[in-house]
C-alpha cells in the first residue's frame, strides 16, 4: 500500500472605572524590550538574529484598575543593539504587567483585537494568507511581570520576548527515481488548492488557542531549485528538469494550521533521450493536520509505478524528511483510511498494516496489538473501551493516534492495566481523550512505555512516545497518579516520553516522580501551567 506520511511617555494617570488614580513613574526606569524566536532555521523564516520589529499591546493594573499602555505599539531594532519605540513607558512599582507581542509589524497581514479595550492578554487574533502570499511568517509571544515594592535595577530589566512560530510552513521534494539513465522528468504547476484564505485564533490570558480557517486559497509552489544548489542563492535558480536520482526541491510557503482534505495537483513531463513523450497530471486528496509550529515536506518519489496516476497499483508516494527544530507530526495515509466500526474488524486492519478511523464506539474483550508495522489510528469522534485489559498494545512498531475519541482501560473496578502500552516501539500522540482505572485501588499507568520482560536488553529496545495533544488521567494509588511513566531500566537505556503539548490530571509532566523525583517529560521550551487538578502544556 502506498502512503503520504505527514510525519511568536511617562505614565501619568491610570484610567479606572470608579476612581481616577495619578502614578508618577520615574525617568529612569522606562520599558524595555528583548527578542528570542523559538525553532527558525532559514533566512525567510522570522529568526531571532532577523527580526526587526514587532507590535507590542501591554496592560498595566494596579489596585483594581487596569490601563492598556501598549496599543499595537512599533517595537524595532535588532537583537544585538537593541529594541526602541516611543513613546517610553515607565515601569511603576507593586504593579502587575501582561504583553502581548507579535510580528512582522512592517506589512503585517494581522490583526489582534482585545476583547476589553483595557486588557491586553485576552482577545481575537486574525489572519490573511491570500494578501500575505502565503510568504509571511508570523511570531507570538506573551510575557507577564509583576514589579516590585520598591524599584531598581534588577527589577526594571528588558521584557524578554520568547516568539512562537504560529502557522505551519510547508515545502514540496520530487526525485526522479527511474533507472533507465534515459528518462528525465519536468514538475510544474505544483499547488495546494484549499488552504485557509483567512483564520482566526482566540487567545485567552495570554494563551493561543486552535486556529479556525475559512475559504479556500490555492497556494502554487513555483520555486525550482536542484538539488546541489542553495535555496536561498537567486543566481543558483534552476530549471524543472530532473534527471535520473536527481531531487528538485520546491521553497517553502506558510499556511494557516487546520485539518482538512487537501487537494493536491501538478503536472509531470516525461522525456526519454530528451525527446518529449507525455505528460502526466496529478490529483492527490488527503487529509492532513497541519499543526502550528509543524514544518512539513511533503516528498515525492516519481518512478515507472507511479508516474501514471491511472495505475491504480502504484499510486505515488510522499514521505516527511524530520527538519531540525521542528517536531514529528506524525503520518496520514495518501490511500483513504479503512473504516472499521467493531473490534474484529479494528484488529484485522491493523494487524495487515493499514491505516483505520473509526466509524463507531467499540468494546475491547482483549487489547489492540500493534505488532511491527507502521500505523495510523484515527478515534475520529469515537471510543475504545477496555474494561479489564489494556487498551493498545505496540511491539516494535511505529504508531501514530489522530482524533478526539476517548481510550479507556481497566474501568471495571478490578482490572490493573494501562490505556496504551508500548513495550518497544515509537508512539505519537496527537490527540484524543486518555483515562485508565476506575474508584480502585489497583496501579494503572495511563501511558506507559517498557516491559519487565525485556528490561535485561533495554538498550536494544530503545523507544519513544511523543505527545502533541490530548487530556490523559489516571485513578489514584496511594497518592501516586501514575499518568506517564517509563519502565525504570527502559528510562535508563534512553527511552523516554516526549511531552509538546495536551492536559494533564493531577500530574505535572515537568515535575513527578515516575522515574524519581523532579522528573520532566517536557520537550525543550515548553511550559506547564496549572488550573485546579490539570497541568496544561504550553
Amino acid at each position: 500500500m502506498k502512503k503520504i506520511l505527514v510525519s511568536m511617555f511617562a505614565v501619568a494617570a491610570l484610567a479606572a472605572c470608579t476612581s481616577e488614580q495619578t502614578i508618577v513613574a520615574p525617568q529612569n526606569e522606562a520599558i524595555g524590550f528583548d527578542t528570542f524566536v523559538d525553532n527558525s532555521t532559514r533566512a525567510t523564516d522570522i529568526t531571532t538574529a532577523n527580526i526587526a520589529d514587532f507590535g507590542v499591546y501591554g496592560t498595566v493594573t494596579k489596585g483594581g484598575n487596569s490601563a492598556l499602555i501598549f496599543d499595537n505599539t512599533k517595537v524595532a531594532g535588532t537583537k544585538d543593539s537593541g529594541y526602541t519605540y516611543s513613546p517610553a513607558q515607565y515601569w511603576i512599582a507593586a504593579a502587575k504587567y501582561d504583553f502581548l507581542a507579535f510580528a512582522p509589524y512592517t506589512n503585517a497581514k494581522w490583526a489582534y483585537t482585545p476583547t476589553d479595550a483595557q486588557v491586553a492578554k485576552t482577545g481575537t487574533f486574525s489572519f490573511n494568507n491570500e494578501t500575505a502570499a502565503a510568504d509571511q511568517d508570523v511570531v507570538y509571544a506573551y510575557k507577564t511581570k509583576t514589579t516590585a515594592d520598591k524599584l531598581d535595577a534588577s527589577n526594571t530589566q528588558a521584557v524578554e520576548f520568547t516568539f512562537k512560530h504560529i502557522l505551519s510552513k510547508v515545502a514540496f521534494s520530487f526525485t526522479n527515481t527511474f533507472t533507465d539513465g534515459n528518462t528525465t522528468l519536468s514538475v510544474y504547476n505544483v499547488k495546494i488548492n484549499n488552504t485557509a484564505k483567512t483564520g482566526t485564533m482566540a487567545i485567552a490570558n495570554g494563551v493561543d488557542g486552535a486556529w479556525v480557517g475559512a475559504d479556500n486559497l490555492v497556494v502554487p509552489f513555483g520555486e525550482q531549485y536542484d538539488a546541489v544548489d542553495d535555496e536561498n542563492d537567486d543566481a543558483k535558480k534552476k530549471s524543472a528538469a530532473l534527471a535520473n536520482g536527481k531531487e528538485l526541491k520546491l521553497a517553502h510557503h506558510y499556511v494557516i494550521p487546520a485539518q482538512r482534505a487537501y487537494n493536491i495537483t501538478f503536472s509531470v513531463d516525461l522525456y526519454q533521450a530528451g525527446v518529449y513523450l507525455a505528460t502526466y497530471n496529478h490529483t492527490i486528496n488527503t487529509t492532513i493536520d497541519f499543526a502550528k509550529n509543524g514544518n512539513y515536506v511533503l516528498s515525492v518519489k516519481l518512478a515507472p509505478e507511479s508516474i501514471d496516476p491511472a495505475n491504480p497499483l502504484f499510486p505515488i508516494e510522499f514521505t516527511v524528511n524530520e527538519v531540525e527544530d521542528w517536531r514529528d507530526n506524525g503520518s496520514v495515509a495518501l490511500t483513504e483510511p479503512v473504516e472499521v466500526a467493531t473490534a474484529d474488524a479494528l484488529k484485522a486492519a491493523i494487524a495487515a498494516g493499514e491505516n483505520v478511523k473509526l466509524t463507531a464506539d467499540i468494546t475491547l474483550a482483549e487489547s489492540v496489538v500493534v505488532k511491527g508495522v507502521t500505523s495510523v489510528i484515527d478515534l475520529n469522534v469515537f471510543d475504545l473501551v477496555a474494561a479489564s485489559t489494556d487498551a493498545i498494545v505496540v511491539e516494535g512498531a511505529n504508531l501514530t493516534i489522530n482524533g478526539n475519541g476517548d481510550v479507556k482501560a481497566a474501568t471495571d473496578d478490578k482490572s490493573s492495566a494501562n490505556a496504551i502500552w508500548v513495550k518497544y516501539g515509537n508512539v505519537v500522540i496527537n490527540g484524543g481523550n486518555y483515562y485508565v482505572g476506575a474508584d480502585n485501588a489497583l496501579r494503572n499507568d495511563c501511558i506507559y512505555l517498557g516491559a519487565a520482560s525485556l528490561k535485561a536488553e533495554a538498550a536494544n529496545y530503545v523507544s519513544s512516545i511523543t505527545i502533541n495533544g490530548g487530556t490523559f488521567e489516571a485513578k489514584v494509588e496511594d497518592g501516586q497518579y501514575w499518568v506517564l511513566n517509563v519502565q525504570d531500566d527502559f528510562y535508563t537505556a534512553g527511552s523516554d516520553i516526549v511531552v509538546y503539548g495536551g492536559s494533564y490530571k493531577n500530574f505535572n509532566p515537568a515535575d513527578n516522580k515516575s522515574e524519581g523525583p523532579g522528573t520532566n517529560f517536557l520537550a525543550p521550551g515548553k511550559t506547564v501551567e496549572q488550573n485546579g487538578d490539570w497541568y496544561i502544556v504550553k
